[in-house]
């Protein structure tokens, strides 16, 4: 029987052995095991934003899936847990609510708390229980250990508190709040859907104004980058979806200094002309 695929996400970075270390046990523990890195690089501690790189993957991974997930500002007292979703994949992770999303999206059949020591590395080291214990019992996993095994069944798992402000809409306005920055680009990536435009009358606009820290842009609705001119700023919906922000070929979150969780305003910008 050939391993599970791994998904692997942490806080850890790459300019040290850290991950290699993990992925190292990993590849001893399910030698036919294929790791797939999803990002080292999410912000220390910063459970929010896994959540959310986390939110849409189950659907792209195969059933056989096991998530392994290092974002563990607790290590060595919260507990590790092990999640089967309805697709049949595990997630392995802290109990810290870091699965919330993607568990809201593909559902949840059973809970257990790792416990086992044969799925740990013994003794753990309570400075690193995110290769310890959550990579040595996900690779554990991938190798066929029963999930039934690793610990007693929970009811209830941690959920995160959402920390953007839920989007309200209104009779020609929309208020939201940029939940994520695309680091890479610098876009702006907010929670509105096509529906929530649609429902606030703004489906139709062809620019938007935009109001946000203490200004007021207006902004096209495109479809595109290149439908404006190179360094031009845009509204769109990104690949998941989601109302968006950019530059053309620039940083918007640079060039405007936003962050995440800045609030915005959104309204049809003809009707302000």
């Amino acid at each position: 029987m050939s391993g599970r695929t791994i998904a692997f996400i942490t806080d850890l970075g790459l300019r040290d052995d850290a991950v290699g270390m993990c992925k190292g046990m990993m590849l001893d523990i399910s030698p036919s095991s294929q790791i797939v890195d999803i990002t080292h690089e999410v912000a220390p501690f910063d459970v929010q934003v896994g959540a959310r790189y986390l939110k849409d993957l189950a659907e792209y991974f195969p059933a056989d899936t096991v998530f392994c997930c290092i974002i563990y500002p607790e290590t060595g007292t919260s507990p590790t847990i092990v999640v089967e979703n309805e697709r049949g994949q595990y997630l392995v992770g802290p109990d810290n609510g870091v699965y919330t999303h993607i568990m809201d999206r593909s559902g949840v059949r059973r809970v257990h708390e790792v416990r086992d020591e044969r799925v740990q590395r013994n003794p753990p080291s309570p400075s690193f229980w995110g290769r310890d214990v959550v990579v040595a019992c996900a690779a554990h996993l991938a190798a066929g250990f029963p999930i039934q095994e690793v610990g007693p069944e929970r009811a209830d798992v941690a959920k995160l508190t959402e920390s953007v402000p839920e989007v309200q809409i209104g009779d020609g306005y929309l208020r939201a709040a940029i939940a994520l920055v695309d680091v890479n680009f610098g876009n702006l990536w907010s929670d509105v859907t096509r529906g929530q435009l649609r429902e606030a009358g703004l489906a139709g606009a062809d620019r938007l104004e935009v109001r946000m820290d203490g200004h007021t842009h207006q902004w096209p609705l495109v479809s595109t980058f290149s439908e404006v001119g190179l360094g031009e700023p845009l509204a769109y919906f990104n690949s998941r979806d989601e109302l968006s922000f950019a530059l053309n070929q620039g940083n918007l979150a640079e060039h405007i200094g936003v962050r995440r969780g800045t609030e915005i305003e959104l309204v049809d910008a003809r009707v302000h002309e």
